[in-house]
């Protein structure tokens, strides 16, 4: 049976995430089936286990697998927006070595250290969006930067203190914004001038991003202060707090939806049984729901990344109290918004949930324009194995059920078929 989906759809935690702390989390825009992430296994207790843990998806985050253990705690980790193959990553230890940024130009199976000896913790990692080849690597000894992805190294900055966030301009990347202990500060030659914009000062951590579709809006996340929002390239900033509480104030990670750019979300960290931990705007920032049920409400968002492509919202949560800690996946984000109904405006075929699974598992699916639908599901030798759907169907999300009670373990594949587009994805049966 097909059934259109409901218009609130619930979050759910990945498989192979369960019990790590997520530091950092990224996604390849060009295919968002591809995502990684990193950080460290809970142990009983709140301990911490397996330290520098690289997590990698293909199934767009459904189920995860290690791909390399750095051994040491992660600061930050970001994809090259060119190839899904590229990845930085830095680490942070008790000793110089240790302390080091390290690159993959094969997708996580093989790293290599790019620069090591600074005796702060690395927290930020930023590319170039218009020239991928340069990356920025900030810290507690400031911001160093690379032309040829990480070969030499060389200062970009004169700030002093702590780097907690940076962000580039997408329409000009000589101008920079940095949030550090000494403030928010702005550069338009690359780094090698800095102007202090404004009297709020961070003092345990913020972050800073940029309007992808108008560089002269910015956000700003001050820790026990909120959201901050500049019209003006910050020049001024008015606070935008309406709809927090006093304990949703500790920022811990924020996201613009690059589609659909008044579309925020933030989110918190507290110890705090009962908080709320992710909140979602769809005004620039002028009023905030909380987009929190079904999520822990004890631990700390580390990332939020926004699949735009499938509608998706992934979420890093960090505790160390309990087995919580994850990545968690809400899909449907345009319907979370009852005020306002939206049509696909192309076919998209979700990853199915669970996955791997034994033996029920569902599979969700959009359809863009009115027209014939089929949805099949094939065997490791192409053989037809099933057909799930075979109709006429209008615009809308819907989703399907398929049990594999009577087939065998293995690797199936489902097809959605219209007169524009096919659409294949990849499932798994484990009995």
């Amino acid at each position: 049976m097909v059934w259109p989906c409901p218009a609130q759809q619930q979050w759910h935690r990945a498989v192979g995430t369960e019990e790590i702390a997520i530091a950092a989390l990224d996604v390849y825009r060009k295919d968002p089936d591809t995502l990684y992430a990193v950080g460290f296994r809970v142990m009983n207790g709140g301990s911490r286990g397996t330290l520098g843990l690289h997590l990698r998806s293909t199934d767009g985050g459904e189920s995860w697998d290690s791909v390399y253990n750095l051994g040491v705690d992660i600061g930050a980790l970001k994809v090259d927006p060119t190839t899904s193959r590229i990845i930085y990553s830095t680490g942070f230890g008790f000793d110089f070595e240790s302390n080091a940024v390290i690159m993959t130009s094969d997708g996580g199976l093989t790293w290599r250290t790019l620069g090591q000896g600074h005796g702060f913790r690395t927290v930020v990692i930023q590319i170039d969006p218009i020239h991928p080849n340069i990356v920025y690597v900030g810290s507690g000894s400031g911001i160093v930067r690379t032309t040829d992805r990480g070969e030499t190294w060389h200062n970009a900055d004169s700030l002093s203190g702590w780097t907690w966030s940076m962000a580039i301009s997408p329409t000009n990347d000589s101008i920079l914004y940095v949030v550090g202990g000494g403030g928010i500060f702005k550069s338009t030659d690359l780094g090698a001038n800095w102007l202090q914009l404004c009297a709020v000062t961070p003092v345990c951590g913020g972050s800073i991003a940029i309007d992808p579709r108008n560089a002269a809006i910015l956000y700003l996340t001050v820790n026990g202060q909120g959201v901050y929002k500049s019209s003006d390239a910050g020049a001024t900033w008015e606070q935008k707090n309406n709809g927090l509480g006093w304990r949703d104030l500790d920022v811990s990670a924020f996201a613009i939806n690059p589609k659909r750019t008044s579309e925020l979300y933030l989110g918190t960290g507290s110890d705090t049984v009962g908080n709320r931990i992710i909140f979602r705007s769809n005004d620039g920032g002028e009023h905030w729901n909380e987009f929190s049920d079904g999520l822990p409400d004890s631990c700390q968002v580390s990332s939020i990344v926004i699949d735009t492509l499938n509608e998706r919202l992934y979420v890093g949560v960090n505790t160390c109290c309990d087995d919580s800690s994850g990545i968690y996946i809400r899909d449907g984000i345009t319907e979370a918004d009852s005020s306002r109904v939206t049509l696909p405006e192309k076919f998209v075929l979700y990853q199915n949930y669970p996955n791997p699974f034994n033996p029920n598992t569902t599979i969700r699916y959009k359809v863009g324009a009115a027209g014939s639908i089929k949805l099949q599901v094939y065997d490791l030798l192409g053989r037809w194995v099933t057909t799930l759907v075979d109709q006429t169907q209008s615009p809308g999300s819907y989703s399907v059920a398929w049990n594999a009670g009577n087939r065998s373990s293995g690797v199936y594949f489902y097809r959605m078929e219209s007169k524009d587009a096919i659409l294949t994805k990849r499932m798994l049966v484990v009995k």
